[in-house]
């Protein structure tokens, strides 16, 4: 499985990037995963876009003060976790 991620904005205008997905290779770890590789390569705070409703349904659930550490693909939402929650 491989992931994308668009980013627009800033001097630089956009940057696309794409790859391999680590360890099990599912559609959804894909998914997570571009989420990940999108928060690193914006070096924060993002908006995202997705048609991945395991993605979107997560995000929700982490913004609501949810813990993924019994998810699928735990290690990757345990790094997006905390840009979903208000200091």
């Amino acid at each position: 499985a491989g992931w994308g991620v668009h980013l627009e904005g800033g001097a630089g205008g956009h940057v696309d990037r794409h790859g391999p997905v680590d360890a099990a290779q599912t559609a959804q770890r894909a998914e997570v995963w571009a989420c990940v590789q999108a928060l690193h390569l914006a070096g924060g705070c993002v908006e995202a876009v997705t048609d991945s409703r395991f993605v979107s349904r997560g995000v929700a659930a982490l913004r609501g003060g949810a813990s993924p550490a019994d998810w699928a693909h735990a290690d990757l939402w345990e790094a997006i976790a905390p840009h979903c929650r208000s200091g």
